[in-house]
């Protein structure tokens, strides 16, 4: 996973993806590995199959923020509003401070602004 997440910082996410796939048949569980392939394959323009991981992620541990996040990064870049704000209000509730977690605000704020619906926090 540690060369994995080498690779992922260097912007080699092919590569990251390989390890991360090799280091998840060894320990399936590790979410946080995970999460970072389904980044991966966003970085790599891969977006259903990132959400697919990211759905993964979220059911078997709903309580992953990243996995809720990142979801919602994916989401906004398919211009799915309503599952966008599904999934960054799901991280909110798991991680309601944090510059993170003011960048998702603030985002929901504009999608709210733009679009004149309501966000529920």
């Amino acid at each position: 996973i540690e060369l994995a997440n080498l690779y992922y910082d260097t912007e080699k996410y092919q590569n990251a993806i390989t390890y991360y796939e090799k280091g998840l048949a060894l320990n399936p569980k590790d979410y946080d590995a995970l999460t970072d392939m389904g980044a991966s394959y966003y970085a790599l323009g891969q977006n259903d199959k990132a959400l697919e991981i990211f759905k993964k992620v979220t059911t078997e541990k709903p309580d992953q923020a990243m996995g809720w996040f990142n979801m919602g990064v994916v989401y906004q870049a398919k211009q799915d509003t309503a599952n966008m704000k599904f999934a960054w209000e799901r991280f909110l509730a798991i991680q309601p401070t944090g510059d993170l977690a003011d960048q998702v605000r603030s985002q929901l704020n504009q999608t709210t602004t733009t679009t004149g619906g309501t966000t529920q926090q």
